[in-house]
């Protein structure tokens, strides 16, 4: 049995920070970061828009927010497996 859910979403209201720290979201094989949701059934990611410098685009105040559709991977960092 997995821990690794089907689909997260920072949105989730029984959302568990710890078990999403855990994890590494990759879109088509290139690990991606500022993900704050993702679905495996629906190979769809969301996470917040950033620049080629890996800075959070904001606009107006607000953090742009895209999804992103490909194969999406999940699983355990592998640092946090050596601290498990």
């Amino acid at each position: 049995m997995s821990i690794i859910p089907d689909r997260l979403s920072v949105s989730d209201p029984d959302y568990d920070p710890d078990l999403g720290a855990l994890l590494e979201i990759a879109l088509d094989g290139v690990v991606q970061s500022a993900v704050i949701g993702y679905d495996l059934c629906g190979c769809k990611i969301v996470r917040y828009a950033t620049d080629e410098k890996d800075t959070i685009i904001v606009r107006e105040g607000n953090a742009q927010i895209e999804t992103v559709s490909g194969e999406v991977t999940v699983t355990i960092r592998n640092n946090a497996r050596s601290q498990a």
